[in-house]
């Protein structure tokens, strides 16, 4: 009576052990016959099990552990019976061990067995010449789908030999057992013990990279414990047959010419391993070659889609239809990159009429915007006073963001925070207890109404507008002002609003529906980026307007400087003040703040677009 100890898991990992009946015990104990290390597999208790035999059963019982012992998955209460290659786990989460057994025979099985011996062995090499048919055709069939599959796509191919890989195991899977219970059947866990445990550790680590999904080293691990075990089949059958037979010279000549063949496959498949390693390392590197030099134009193109200079978006757009020619591979994201750049190249030498069309949509949700700022007693309503004492008036450009909401700046809504004398006068005012109030005058026209497409046909006077959202303010240093108040001279210090991304204000009006609405773009404006200003104006004799007549004019640029506060190099008028900078795709990218006859400075659109 013998039990085969194998260690799957634990400090004892990949190690096979040996240990007679009738009783073996189990546990970190050093007496035990079967002992885990005492400072490693701490979920063994110290005598944690036992293995009886019993005639021809074999009894596995738990000690009273502190953590269980589980006979393949389930746990066990009591003596249970121990099944054949059964896996048994010492603790929930302890060491794994597999077990097998065997029974001595008597004398009258060892007869039949040296009886049976010869048929045995030819049906072992009959059953080992048809393995290695079947796994020299199987292994014929992979190589010619490996060849195959190395002309197409590199990608696929290592997914596709990942999955021969797997096949191969599942089928060593199944044929491997039949090749140890082969072996173990004339006794190669003991004439052969070399073998037998090289083939043992084969197995396992077969089983421990299939759990990882490392299937070539599964595959790779599983062909040497298939191998293994037909060496120590055939070790342990020539042992016998020297034993019983007498015929040892016999079949230590048979086992040389098995061993012979064996070296001879062996170097045969070495051979084919290191052509097909060898192929497929030139197909790797020019595969990898080709991706090197693909990311190093992609980059290149990439730098490009924000460019403005024509002749160098042409040389990318060469170079890219170059490297797609020569690609091994399909390069879809360098197929895509050279679409996008020609896309923008056709833009680009087409800037001017997308950007005309742009503005002419844009003017469809631009409005002239009109302010007067007066003050009242306090206590007292518009309605219940006719005193109206005139603190300042705004006039600029607004555009609508969406639906009964304009943006504007915040000097052309609350034009005494920017001019000084007003500035001053308010400060006086409040002194007083007045009241401040803004009186609105909103503009809008439709194409091809008026006598031109830029002309206003509607007006609405002092609609129901109110505040939406007010930007913070940022305010400059204090300074004096002088002005005439209450017939006298009067110095007073005002802190003057400053024109930068506090200048904003967004407005709710009430009473104007169906209006077109600008979209605002979803980042900063990047410099060189082509733009076109819109803005109204009044009366302006060289600009054909009639006197009293409003209108919208545009005028196209870049962008100078980009970020938040942003530069244009393009002339503004001060009434376009609020009004958008359109890029070539009709969204809106900054918001006018300070005009300019040469440069225009504006707030990104990002910003307000937060506060939406």
């Amino acid at each position: 009576m013998k039990l085969t100890i194998v260690h799957l898991e634990g400090s004892k990992q990949g190690q096979t052990e040996y240990a007679p009946g009738p009783v073996i015990s189990v546990g970190r104990d050093p007496s035990c016959q079967v002992a885990f290390d005492p400072h490693k597999d701490l979920d063994v208790s110290t005598r944690h099990a036992s293995i009886t035999f019993q005639g021809e059963q074999v009894m596995l019982q738990d000690l009273g552990s502190r953590n269980g012992t589980f006979l393949n998955g389930a746990r066990v209460n009591g003596a249970v019976p121990l099944p054949q290659d059964s896996v048994v786990q010492f603790g929930e989460k302890g060491p794994k061990v597999k077990f097998s057994y065997v029974f001595h025979t008597g004398p009258g099985k060892k007869t039949q067995m040296i009886q049976d011996l010869s048929s045995k062995l030819d049906n072992a090499e009959a059953g080992a010449a048809a393995a290695k048919k079947r796994n020299f055709l199987i292994f014929g069939c992979f190589f010619f789908l490996f060849l195959f599959a190395m002309a197409g796509w590199f990608i696929y191919g290592i997914f596709k030999k990942k999955a021969e890989d797997r096949e191969a195991v599942a089928a060593l899977k199944l044929e491997v057992p039949k090749s140890k219970e082969l072996a173990q059947t004339v006794g190669a866990d003991t004439a052969a013990k070399a073998e037998w445990d090289a083939a043992l550790e084969a197995l396992a680590a077969a089983e421990t990279a299939e759990k990882a999904e490392d299937f070539g080293a599964a595959r790779v691990s599983y062909e040497k414990a298939q191998a293994g075990f037909g060496k120590a089949n055939t070790a342990a059958t020539m042992a016998l047959l020297a034993r019983y037979k007498g015929e040892a010279e016999s079949a230590k000549e048979m086992a040389g010419q098995a061993e012979k063949k064996r070296e001879e496959q062996a170097a045969r498949e070495s051979e084919e391993r290191k052509k097909r390693e060898e192929e497929e390392k030139k197909r790797l590197a020019e595969i990898m070659k080709s991706l090197q030099d693909q990311q190093t134009l992609l980059k290149t193109l990439e730098e490009l889609l924000s460019s403005t200079n024509v002749a160098a978006i042409k040389g990318g757009v060469e170079a890219g239809e170059k490297a797609l020619a020569g690609s091994p591979t399909d390069a879809p994201l360098l197929k895509d990159k050279v679409a996008a750049l020609k896309e923008r190249l056709a833009r680009l030498e087409n800037m001017d009429e997308l950007l005309k069309k742009a503005a002419t949509a844009a003017k469809q949700a631009t409005l002239a915007v009109r302010t007067h700022v007066y003050a009242i007693p306090g206590g007292q309503r518009p309605d219940t006073t006719k005193i109206r004492i005139p603190v300042a008036e705004g006039e600029g450009t607004g555009f609508f963001v969406a639906e009964g909401k304009v943006a504007t700046a915040k000097e052309v809504w609350e034009p005494h925070l920017f001019q000084p004398a007003a500035a001053a006068l308010w400060v006086k005012l409040q002194e007083k207890g007045m009241k401040l109030f803004t009186d609105v005058e909103l503009s809008t026209y439709k194409a091809g109404e008026g006598s031109t497409a830029s002309v206003y046909t509607t007006t609405h006077t002092n609609p129901a507008v109110g505040l939406a959202r007010r930007f913070e303010d940022t305010l400059s240093a204090g300074q004096p002002v002088k002005i005439k108040y209450d017939n006298a001279d009067v110095e007073v210090n005002v802190r003057l609003h400053r024109r930068d991304e506090g200048n904003l204000v967004i407005l709710k009006v009430d009473g104007l529906t169906g209006n077109a609405v600008l979209p605002l773009a979803d980042g900063d404006a990047a410099p060189d980026t082509p733009i076109v200003v819109i803005g109204q104006n009044t009366g302006v004799a060289d600009l054909d307007l009639k006197p009293g007549q409003t209108g919208l004019f545009q005028y196209m640029g870049k962008i100078t400087a980009g970020g938040q506060r942003q530069e244009a190099a393009v002339p503004s008028y001060a009434t376009w003040v609020g009004g958008p900078i359109i890029n070539a795709d009709g969204k809106v990218v900054g918001i006018l703040v300070e005009s300019g006859s040469e440069k225009t400075k504006a707030i990104s659109a990002s910003i307000l677009k937060r506060e939406m």
